[in-house]
C-alpha cells in the first residue's frame, strides 16, 4: 500500500516523466510558482524521485532566489535535459562576474554530474560552494562542481560557478560542447599541496561514440581569480579530429596558468580569437608530447588572432613541443606587453631538436612592448626560440623591452616585411641575441630596422655568440657514402671540418660552381648571350649547412614559363641548361632564375640569376610569336630536308643552291653545270661554300676558292704551280708543227674546216661527263 502511494505521489508531483515542465522555488518561498505547473523545492524533488531523478524530455525552471542542494545530482542516460534559471543576469561579486538571480547553494561535497546523455542545456544559473575537496585517490575532474562525461550536444550559457573547493566544470569525452557568456570565479580554493585540479577541465581521452569529428566552443567567458589552472585541455585520443574554438575569453589572475593545452596526439585544431590573458605565472601554455602514432597523418593548426597577453609573471605564451609534431602555430595581429620573466617573458618556444617532424612557427603583425626581466642574467630575451627549424616573423614591432628582443638557439628564422627593433635594453644583443648554430634569413624586399637599442655589454643591435672551444673527440678514416656526407650528414656542424661532401646536411640553398667544379656561393649572378631558342649552360650544386654539397631538387625558370625541376641525386656540381625564349616588353634581355623547390628552404635564399642578352635571329630565320624562338623562313624550308632556326643550319640535297650573300638570303633552284654537290649535305647559311663541288666558292659556286685557279679543260679548280710553265715548251713546238701542217694542207679560215674542228671540240668538251664519265679531259 505504501509503495502504491509513493508511485502516485511521483506521478502527480513529477510530471517530467511525461515530458512536462517542472518549476523549483527557493527554500520556503513558493509565491512565484505558476498555478498550472508542478512547483516544489529542489530538495523535495530529489527526495521524491530517487533513485532516477530528472527523466527524459523535460525543462526544469528555477525561480529567482537561493536554492539549497544538499545531495549530489547524478543524471545518467538521459535525453533532452534542460536546467534553466528565470531572471536577468546581473553583476556579481567581481567586475568579471555575471551571475543569475537564481543561486544554487550546495552543501559540502555536493556535485552535479551528467553521464552518457544527449542534449543537455544549462542556463541562467549560479552555482556556489558546489564540488568536493581534492582527493588524490580519484580523478581530478570528479571534484568539480559540474561534470559532464561521455555525452553529446552540451550547451552551457549564462552560467556562473563560484567558490567551489575543487574544480568548477569538467567535460570528459563530450562531443559538441558550447559554453557561452559564462563566468568561473574564485574556485578550486582547496589549498592542499597535491591539488592539481583545474577550474575548467576539458578532456578527450577515447571517444566511445561513432563519428569522425568533435567540437568544443567557448565564447565570451571569463575565468578569473581561481587557484592553479583556469582552463585546461587534455587531448590524448587518436581516433577523431577535435576542433577547439576559444572566442573572446578573459582569463586573469589564475595562480599558475590561465590557459593550459596538453596533447599527446596530432588530431586536433585550436582556434583562438580575442583572448585576453593576464596576471598569472603563465598566460597560455601549449604542451605537445606526441607519443601516439598518427593514424590519419594529420597536421594540426593552432591559430591565435587579435589576442592580448599581458602582466604575466613568468611567460606570456609558452610552447613546448616534443615528439613528432608537424603542425603550424600562427600568432597574428596580437599584443604581448608588460610580461615579466627570466627567459622568453613574452614568448617562449622550445622544440624537440631530435624530432623527425617539427612545428612550423609563424608570427605576423605582433607587437611585443614593455616586457621585462625578473632576474638579471646575461642572456635574458623577450622572445626565446630553441631548435625551431621553420620560423617566420613578418611585420612585427619589438620595442621598449628590458631584455633582448629576440634570442634564438639552433633556430632558422626568416623575416618578411618590415620588422622593427626599437628602444630595447639588454646586457648583450638588445635587438637579437643568437647562438652560432642559428641562422637569419631575409626574404626579398624585407627590412630589419634597429633603432635606439642599447646593450650594457656587447651587441647594441645584434650579438652573435660563438663558442671558441675546440675538442677532438672523433677520428674518421675511409668512410664513404654514395650520395652525400661521407663522414656526417645533418646536425649542427658549425665547428666541424669543412669540405664539400665530407660533412653535409639537408639542402639549404643552391650555388653556382666555378670551372674547377667547386661551389662558389658568393656568386649570385651570371651574364650570358644567346639567340632565342638557344640553351644557356651553367653549373650549379645543392649545398647544405656551411655550403657543403648535398642532394636536392633545383628549379629553373625563365619569364612566365613553367619551371623545370632537376633532381640532383649526387653531392657534386651538375651541368644544367635553360632554353632562352623571348617575351615581355624588353625582348633584348631575359633573366633565368635558379632556386630550390623544397618548402623548408625555398624562402631562405633569393633565386640565383643569369642575365641573358638576347641576340637577334640570324639571316634566313625569324622570331616566331608562337614558340618565342628563332625559326627558318618558309622559302628556305621548301628547299631543305631539315632546318635549325637557332643556328641557321640546313640540310639539303639536289641541284639547288642557297645561302646568305651580302646579308641577304639568296636561293637558286638550279646550280650551274656541276658546280654544286648533289648528295645530302648539312651547312650553315652563313657558309654557303660548303655546298660547292670542285673546290669552287662564291655566289652560285661561280668562282674558285681563294688561291686556286681553273684547271685547263675542266670546271674544277686546283693549285697551279710554276711547274706548269714547262708545258710552254711542248705547246710551242706543237704550235710550230700546227702552222707547218696548215700550210702544207692549205687549210685557211675561208675554207671553214678549221671552224668546224673547233666547234666539234667544244661540243665534246661540254658533254664530256656524258660521253666519257670523266671529270677532266684536257
Amino acid at each position: 500500500m505504501s509503495r502504491l502511494l509513493f508511485l502516485l505521489f511521483v506521478a502527480t508531483q513529477c510530471p517530467l516523466l511525461f515530458g512536462q515542465d517542472v518549476y523549483f522555488h527557493p527554500n520556503g518561498n513558493s509565491s512565484l510558482c505558476p498555478n498550472d505547473s508542478p512547483c516544489l523545492t529542489l530538495d523535495e524533488y530529489m527526495c521524491s524521485t530517487e533513485p532516477t531523478p530528472f527523466s527524459v524530455g523535460s525543462v526544469f525552471y528555477y525561480l529567482p532566489g537561493t536554492h539549497s542542494l544538499n545531495s549530489s545530482i547524478d543524471v545518467v542516460r538521459r535525453l533532452n535535459i534542460s536546467f534553466q534559471g528565470i531572471g536577468e543576469m546581473k553583476e556579481g561579486p567581481h567586475e568579471t562576474v555575471l551571475e543569475s538571480p537564481v543561486v544554487i547553494q550546495c552543501a559540502k561535497d555536493v556535485t552535479v554530474a551528467f553521464a552518457i546523455c544527449d542534449n543537455i542545456q544549462i542556463g541562467n544559473l549560479t552555482f556556489k560552494g558546489c564540488g568536493r575537496v581534492f582527493n588524490s585517490d580519484s580523478n581530478t575532474f570528479t571534484s568539480s562542481a559540474i561534470c559532464t562525461s561521455y555525452s553529446v550536444n552540451v550547451t552551457l550559457q549564462y552560467l556562473s560557478i563560484q567558490d567551489s573547493p575543487g574544480g568548477a566544470l569538467a567535460t570528459v569525452e563530450v562531443s559538441n560542447c558550447h559554453i557561452i557568456f559564462s563566468s568561473f570565479y574564485h574556485n578550486n580554493h582547496d589549498g592542499s599541496p597535491n591539488n592539481e585540479s583545474s577550474t575548467v577541465t576539458v578532456m578527450f581521452v577515447s571517444l566511445i561514440r561513432s563519428g569522425s569529428f568533435t567540437k568544443f566552443v567557448m565564447n565570451h567567458t571569463n575565468i578569473t581569480h581561481n587557484r592553479y589552472i583556469g582552463l585546461r585541455f587534455d587531448n590524448s585520443q587518436n581516433k577523431y579530429n577535435t576542433s577547439i574554438h576559444l572566442n573572446c575569453l578573459y582569463t586573469a589572475n589564475n595562480s599558475v596558468a590561465n590557459v593550459f593545452v596538453k596533447s599527446s596526439t596530432n588530431l586536433y585544431d585550436l582556434f583562438v580569437t580575442g583572448l585576453k590573458t593576464t596576471g598569472s605565472l603563465y598566460g597560455l601554455v601549449l604542451y605537445h608530447d606526441t607519443t601516439l602514432d598518427n593514424e590519419h597523418s594529420y597536421s594540426p593548426s593552432i591559430y591565435m588572432t587579435n589576442c592580448f597577453v599581458s602582466f604575466n609573471k613568468l611567460v606570456g605564451i609558452n610552447i613546448a613541443s616534443f615528439g613528432s609534431f608537424s603542425g603550424t602555430f600562427h600568432l597574428n595581429s596580437s599584443t604581448l606587453s608588460h610580461n615579466s620573466g627570466i627567459s622568453g617573458s613574452a614568448l617562449f618556444i622550445n622544440i624537440d631538436p631530435f624530432a623527425n617532424k617539427q612545428l612550423h612557427i609563424m608570427v605576423h603583425n605582433v607587437t611585443f612592448d614593455r616586457n621585462t626581466i625578473s632576474e638579471a642574467t646575461y642572456e635574458t630575451p623577450i622572445i626565446a626560440i630553441f631548435s625551431g627549424k621553420s620560423v617566420v616573423i613578418s611585420n612585427c614591432n619589438i620595442s621598449n623591452n628590458e631584455g633582448s628582443g629576440l634570442a634564438i638557439t639552433d633556430t632558422y628564422v626568416t623575416f618578411y616585411g618590415i620588422n622593427i627593433f626599437h628602444n630595447n635594453l639588454a646586457y648583450k644583443g638588445s635587438g637579437i641575441f643568437m647562438i652560432s648554430t642559428s641562422f637569419l634569413f631575409l626574404a626579398p624586399g624585407s627590412i630589419l630596422r634597429f633603432t635606439d637599442n642599447h646593450a650594457s655589454n656587447s651587441g647594441g643591435a645584434i650579438n652573435l655568440q660563438i663558442n671558441d672551444d675546440t675538442h677532438k673527440y672523433f677520428y674518421f678514416e675511409n668512410n664513404t657514402a654514395d650520395i652525400a656526407g661521407s663522414v656526417l650528414y645533418g646536425g649542427a656542424t658549425s665547428k666541424c671540418l669543412q669540405g664539400l661532401s665530407i660533412i653535409s646536411s639537408g639542402p639549404r640553398k643552391v650555388c653556382f660552381c666555378d670551372d674547377t667544379a667547386t661551389p662558389d656561393c658568393s656568386l649570385k649572378s651570371l651574364t650570358a648571350s644567346a639567340t632565342p631558342g638557344e640553351s644557356v649552360p651553367f653549373i650549379v650544386a645543392v649545398v647544405g649547412q656551411h655550403d657543403n654539397t648535398t642532394t636536392g631538387t633545383v628549379s629553373v625558370s625563365i619569364g612566365t614559363r613553367t619551371p623545370s625541376n632537376h633532381n640532383i641525386s649526387s653531392a657534386v656540381c651538375i651541368n644544367l641548361t635553360q632554353e632562352v625564349t623571348v617575351e615581355g616588353s624588353d625582348p633584348d634581355k631575359m633573366t633565368i632564375n635558379v632556386t630550390l623547390t623544397d618548402f623548408e628552404t625555398n624562402f631562405f635564399q633569393p633565386p640565383l640569376t643569369i642575365n641573358v642578352n638576347v641576340n637577334p635571329c640570324l639571316p634566313g630565320t625569324y622570331l616566331s610569336q608562337q614558340s618565342q624562338v628563332c625559326e627558318c623562313d618558309d622559302n628556305i624550308l621548301s628547299f631543305t630536308t631539315d632546318c635549325n632556326g637557332v643556328t641557321a643550319t640546313v640540310t639539303k640535297e639536289g641541284i639547288s643552291w642557297l645561302g646568305v650573300y651580302e646579308n641577304c638570303t639568296a636561293i637558286n633552284d638550279e646550280c650551274p653545270y656541276d658546280y654544286c654537290i648533289h648528295s645530302s649535305i648539312t651547312l650553315p647559311l652563313s657558309d654557303p661554300n660548303r655546298q660547292c663541288a670542285l673546290n669552287r666558292s662564291g655566289l652560285l659556286c661561280g668562282k674558285c676558292k681563294e688561291g686556286l685557279s681553273l684547271m685547263l679543260g675542266s670546271n674544277k679548280c686546283g693549285d697551279c704551280s710554276n711547274d706548269y710553265l714547262a708545258l710552254l715548251i711542248p705547246f710551242s713546238l706543237a704550235g710550230l708543227a700546227l702552222v707547218v701542217l696548215l700550210i702544207a694542207l692549205n687549210l685557211t679560215v675561208t675554207v671553214g674546216t678549221i671552224n668546224g674542228l673547233l666547234f666539234s671540240t667544244n661540243v665534246v668538251k661540254i658533254y664530256q661527263p656524258l660521253f666519257f664519265g670523266l671529270d677532266n679531259f684536257p
